[in-house]
């Protein structure tokens, strides 16, 4: 089984908060260095925990994410990790997940970050979203897919 290396930069809108913090759900693009596009989606998994936790660690947040290749429709899942409590942080794989992510791997690392009124129009101009409360990252994000 061959793999599929997209790198390029993406721009992530986080949307409805829950009162712990947490974002229910994100959305956004990624443009490729060979010039294609991909789409971003994640769902917030509250009952997902780290069976490897400890208390030393910072909390995490899961999503279970779909990336979709718009010119063919194809799509994969990846859960992802993002640290809890930090508007900025980045989105991973991480090994311990690699059975359930079979060995596709993900890193997105937050360059740019907008909130407030430049969130809200950001989310509304390449979404079609219209949060008020919303945190948009703009990065690097490297996915290994296997074909």
């Amino acid at each position: 089984m061959s793999l599929n290396t997209i790198q390029g930069w993406a721009h992530l809108c986080f949307l409805s908060p829950y009162q712990d913090g947490a974002f229910r759900l994100f959305r956004g693009h990624i443009i490729a260095s060979d010039g294609s596009t991909h789409g971003i989606a994640g769902h917030y998994l509250p009952n997902h925990h780290d069976p490897n936790r400890n208390d030393c660690m910072d909390p995490i947040l899961f999503y279970e994410t779909v990336i979709k290749k718009y010119d063919t429709g194809s799509e994969r899942r990846l859960l992802v990790r993002r640290v809890a409590e930090d508007d900025a942080a980045g989105i991973c794989t991480d090994q311990d997940d690699d059975k359930e992510n079979k060995g596709q791997s993900l890193s997105f690392e937050t360059e740019r970050f907008l909130v407030g009124n430049k969130a809200v129009e950001h989310c509304r101009k390449y979404l079609g979203q219209e949060e008020k409360d919303v945190v948009v990252c703009m990065g690097n994000m490297n996915i290994t897919l296997k074909n």
